[in-house]
């Protein structure tokens, strides 16, 4: 259930920014800490793998 508060939440901030309007300090914090990964309720990286050290297929 937290999760889908927390889309729910990350939804909201995606369209406060799209109208302009500023996010609270909090708010960018968790944001970035999402986007970067650094979330420490992330319990799928073993199912879907971190993607950290792998090869990017194309990249030479």
């Amino acid at each position: 259930m937290e999760d889908k508060a927390m889309l729910k939440d990350l939804d909201q901030w995606i369209e406060q920014l799209n109208e302009c309007k500023q996010l609270t300090e909090s708010q960018v914090k968790i944001l970035c800490d999402k986007a970067a990964g650094n979330d420490d309720d992330d319990d799928d990286d073993d199912e879907m793998g971190s993607g950290r050290g792998e090869p990017l297929h194309g990249v030479e």
